[in-house]
């Protein structure tokens, strides 16, 4: 599956340096790889410049009633007193015999 981008951006959020972030993904399936690149900045068009940085990210179940209901994915900003324009992007693999969780997003 392909997903084409169109990028807007919300007002930026004050955030620390070397805050603990996370974005949940609300799927109880595992993605086989998911990616978040930090940007420095964006053109008119709200369109990332430059090739950006892939941030380093560790997974953590979300749970309810002792099942897997999502995933929180965690990630640190490192410097303070710029912004950082991010764009995830992941994939799952598909579950044998179904169509379950198969694709990717962004």
């Amino acid at each position: 599956m392909c997903v084409d981008a169109v990028y807007g951006f919300p007002r930026a959020d004050v955030v620390g340096a070397g805050s603990k972030l996370h974005i949940r993904l609300n799927k109880p399936q595992r993605p086989a790889a998911f990616r978040i690149r930090a940007y420095k900045e964006v053109d008119r068009w709200s369109n990332p410049i430059g090739t950006g940085r892939l941030l380093h990210t560790t997974f953590g179940r979300a749970e309810r009633d002792g099942k897997t209901v999502g995933w929180n994915v965690y990630l640190r900003v490192k410097e303070s007193g710029r912004h950082y324009y991010l764009e995830s992007s992941g994939n799952w693999k598909e579950v044998p015999g179904s169509h379950i969780s198969y694709g990717e997003g962004r």
